[in-house]
């Protein structure tokens, strides 16, 4: 499933939502929680979702940033926040910090199918503030945790914790806070 992702263009806003779903496996006795399951199922999955998010063409992907997709949007957010810092293995820990950055946007790869422009980024740091304090405890823990871990997964958790709250905290998103300028809904089509 990951080859075919990452060989493809996901442009139906359907098709992201059920895969995202589907992807986002969760405990059945603990909602929010990851599901027991082997090291390598949870790095294929993790490396599909990355896949995905990567395959979300043009304004399809700024859907889950609308304010009817936040409940989903944070049952994955915290559901790869669970999984990066319950993790002991420095695969699925560093696959899952990957994927916190490309459900951010912040992907620092040069697989980007989507721009996003001014406005775009003032949405998505509104929406992400809502998940800030959970999410700066959580990456913390992981930056902190077993310094066995090695450097790699230290330094993406450095670089997803200071590019999310640098998305949310920059000056521009915060002058358009002021302003009111925020009308969410009316982008990324």
């Amino acid at each position: 499933m990951g080859y075919v992702l990452e060989n493809t263009c996901v442009r139906s806003w359907e098709t992201l939502r059920d895969l995202l779903s589907e992807l986002c496996f969760c405990s059945p006795t603990d909602p929010g929680k990851p599901a027991p399951a082997p090291e390598e199922l949870k790095a294929a999955v993790l490396r599909c979702l990355d896949a995905l998010l990567h395959a979300a063409y043009g304004g399809v992907v700024f859907k889950l940033f609308e304010p009817t997709m936040l409940p989903g949007l944070g049952a994955a957010i915290s559901l790869l926040l669970a999984l990066g810092e319950q993790e002991k293995s420095r695969t699925v820990q560093s696959a899952t910090l990957k994927c916190m950055q490309a459900l951010t946007l912040q992907c620092d790869c040069s697989l980007d199918l989507v721009s996003v422009g001014q406005e775009e980024r003032c949405h998505l740091g509104n929406t992400v503030a809502s998940f800030l304090p959970g999410f700066t405890i959580a990456v913390s823990r992981v930056i902190t945790g077993d310094i066995r871990h090695g450097h790699a997964v230290t330094v993406r958790a450095i670089k997803v914790w200071f590019k999310t709250v640098g998305l949310v905290m920059a000056d521009d998103q915060l002058q358009n806070t002021r302003a009111g300028e925020r009308q969410p809904g009316s982008w990324g089509d």
